[in-house]
């Protein structure tokens, strides 16, 4: 499900393109229009979208992973008494 106001794409010859256009409607889906198709400052460009979602379906592994540090340091003093 999309949490996106749609785009109905009258007139727009980038629809085909934009993600407010192509993304699956919800079952209470909010659509616009833009008043000048051809200067519309809400596209979404369907292939950075993408990028996007790959970047982040990567995490980064956390520096504490590598090293495996203890997240509550221990005083060592006290263990060996």
């Amino acid at each position: 499900m999309t949490d996106i106001a749609k785009c109905e794409g009258i007139e727009c010859d980038k629809k085909d393109s934009c993600y407010r256009y192509t993304c699956p409607a919800s079952a209470y889906q909010s659509y616009f229009r833009p008043s000048i198709p051809e200067i519309c400052g809400y596209f979404i460009d369907n292939k950075e979208r993408q990028n996007e979602r790959t970047k982040r379906a990567s995490p980064k592994r956390d520096a504490r992973e590598e090293t495996r540090e203890p997240l509550i340091p221990t005083n060592e003093a006290e263990d060996n008494a």
